[in-house]
């Protein structure tokens, strides 16, 4: 943990303090001595941002100064006298190389880390790098242009007459006739959201060589119009109206939503991006993102469905729901169904349990997809970066029944991330071969008895 100024027992110009955490980890003024004395009690801004950010990051004012404690959420933001940036377990090409496979983008092997050193980026720079990558691609004659309708008086007549302007003038009274023709034009909907990823990716890079090359890439939709904010339902409008033609800009698009939603809470009270303090990434998200794909790409039996309900897992008696409550359906990451025929129910975490404590709610919630599963048992698949990691299991069982019909299992099971990049950077048969049997490990239908 560094910081820009030593002293902070009162007020300076600029920041007072930079942490530089990891994911999972508490700072305070024993093991950071310069957060002592620091308060955000006068600063309503502030605290607002702290309201805002819980959850994401937990930050206490004590007798002697802040307390701040990290989650699965990296990147960076400003909260008062401090900028807190947050770094992921993972360093820049190995995170580049898994965002690139989980969200389909192209091969960023061609960018030229002579001009921008990746190592030296953080997450928000690098999904930036990410993104500057994809539109210069789409900027090489690959934009698409959409047909739309224009009236004009033409001399030269193209198109469709339109008659009811010329009966309306009493006739052709001059050269030029009204028409209605179509033209190629670049801005149109899914352009303008390009436009504004791209020009907010370039206000808010740190890095400044990257900034100026986020700016140039910007410099190219100067025939677009630059949308004033952007919605979560333009983004969806989109992504829905992709077909063949526009399938290219699906990488961009993923990227413009990742950052847009990495914005989260901060962007609730401002309508200017640019007043955003930070951006904060959920690395749980990216993870359920990799585990989804991979699972999927390398299953030979299975197929695995995201976040599909548990129907019936709770039901209210006859007469005993007086309030009208909805029934309670929990949601696993995954459901595998193989044949028609739901067979497991996996959770996926960021947070590396061969290090970091295992939270007794997880384990209440794995208990209930365990007794809801055929086979009476439910996985966790959790991120780590420990070679050696191994999995651990778990009985459910009942005080009343210690039948084992009434029992159930869960295991918490390791994904090792630098094998997981192993087995992707492999080609051919043998690369092949190797992700279907990590897949089939991760899942194990030995266990779900099938």
């Amino acid at each position: 943990m560094t910081s820009q100024k030593d002293n902070t027992s009162g007020p300076v110009a600029g920041y007072q303090v930079s942490l530089v955490l990891n994911e999972w980890e508490q700072a305070n003024t024993r093991n950071c001595p310069k957060l002592r004395c620091i308060s955000l009690a006068d600063n309503s801004e502030a605290q607002q941002l702290v309201d805002r950010l819980r959850g994401r990051v937990t930050i206490r004012g004590g007798f002697q100064g802040l307390e701040v404690e990290t989650t699965s959420f990296v990147g960076s933001v400003d909260v008062g006298p401090l900028r807190i940036a947050i770094r992921p377990k993972l360093s820049a090409a190995p995170l580049t190389a898994l965002f690139r496979y989980a969200y389909g983008l192209n091969d960023l092997t061609l960018v030229d880390h002579t001009e921008i050193p990746v190592e030296k980026l953080g997450l928000e720079d690098l999904l930036i790098l990410m993104l500057v990558r994809e539109m210069e691609l789409l900027s090489f004659g690959r934009l698409v242009r959409q047909y739309r309708a224009r009236n004009d008086m033409l001399t030269s007549p193209r198109g469709s007459l339109i008659m009811n302007e010329i009966i309306r003038r009493g006739g052709v009274a001059e050269v030029a006739l009204p028409c209605r023709h179509f033209e190629r034009d670049l801005n149109w909907p899914m352009n303008q959201v390009l436009h504004y990823g791209i020009q907010s990716a370039a206000s808010r890079a740190l890095d400044c060589d990257l900034r100026r090359r986020a700016y140039r890439v910007a410099e190219l939709f100067s025939q677009v119009d630059l949308p004033r904010r952007l919605f979560s339902n333009d983004l969806d409008r989109a992504e829905k109206c992709l077909t063949r033609l526009t399938a290219i800009y699906q990488p961009a698009l993923s990227l413009i939503r990742l950052l847009w939603q990495s914005l989260g809470p901060m962007q609730e009270s401002t309508n200017d991006s640019k007043a955003v303090p930070g951006i904060l990434f959920d690395m749980n998200v990216f993870f359920q993102r990799l585990i989804s794909r991979f699972l999927t790409d390398n299953s030979d039996t299975f197929c695995i469905d995201d976040e599909r309900p548990i129907r019936g897992a709770f039901a209210h008696l006859p007469g005993g729901n007086p309030r009208q409550r909805r029934e309670l359906r929990p949601r696993p990451d995954f459901t595998l169904v193989e044949q028609g025929r739901v067979r497991a129910f996996l959770d996926a975490k960021y947070r590396d349990l061969w290090l970091k404590s295992l939270p007794a709610h997880w384990v209440y919630q794995l208990g209930i997809y365990a007794l809801n599963a055929p086979a009476r048992i439910s996985v966790l698949l959790y991120a780590t970066m420990s070679e050696d990691a191994r999995e651990e299991r778990q009985e459910v069982r009942s005080p009343t029944d210690d039948s084992p019909a009434a029992r159930a299992r869960i295991i918490i099971r390791p994904v090792i991330l630098p094998q997981l990049l192993s087995v992707l950077g492999k080609q051919g048969a043998d690369g092949t071969l190797a992700r279907r049997q990590l897949a089939n490990r991760l899942v194990d239908r030995s266990d779900l008895g099938v």
